[in-house]
């Protein structure tokens, strides 16, 4: 199942009626809420589409990662922005679409392309993906705690404190591994 999100709008109601017609399965549309962060933890969800229509809802994409780690999550923009792709992809997206580069009558035909790529939630394969996911998305967690902590004594440190060094490079190594996990999960998704 893939599931379809964001604020009521024709765009997205075009857009669930693009992928319904392409698709056999049930395309749910659902409101960017509690619902869908419970939705998206089942085991028959393959993706989640999530129109966006601001900057501010990239927030939202990081809450779905965070609740469902091995499921996909594509952006789809209705209008070209590399600065809100750059942190849609930061943010964990597997793909972002924008929709207003499409020619009339390509967006279907886009979406198609991007359901047809996406990973069948069957056999063994899967369920080692699920739990690389998994370790990756506890790893980032764990990681997100020693950041967190080292930024906090850092603050705590007067500037001419020596352990101000061994901190930075703490933050530095830490924001490192993280930017790599996080590859290696958005790599996971579109296998």
């Amino acid at each position: 199942m893939i599931v379809l999100t964001g604020k009521p709008t024709a765009l997205l109601r075009s857009v669930a009626a693009a992928l319904r017609r392409g698709s056999r399965a049930p395309v749910p549309l659902l409101p960017p809420t509690s619902r869908l962060l419970t939705a998206v933890r089942k085991p028959n969800v393959r993706a989640v589409l999530f129109l966006l229509s601001r900057e501010e809802e990239v927030e939202l994409i990081r809450w779905t990662v965070q609740q469902a780690p091995s499921v996909p999550i594509f952006a789809l923009l209705p209008k070209t922005d590399a600065t809100l792709r750059q942190q849609l992809l930061r943010a964990g997206a597997a793909g972002v679409v924008e929709l207003s580069s499409l020619k009339p009558g390509r967006t279907h035909q886009r979406l198609d392309e991007l359901v047809a790529m996406l990973p069948s939630k069957e056999g063994p394969r899967h369920s080692a993906a699920q739990r690389i996911a998994t370790d990756l998305h506890t790893a980032r967690s764990a990681l997100t705690a020693v950041l967190g902590n080292a930024e906090l004594a850092l603050q705590s440190r007067s500037r001419s404190s020596p352990l101000r060094k061994q901190l930075r490079e703490i933050v530095r190594g830490v924001s490192e591994i993280e930017d790599s996990l996080r590859r290696m999960e958005q790599t996971l998704q579109l296998r």
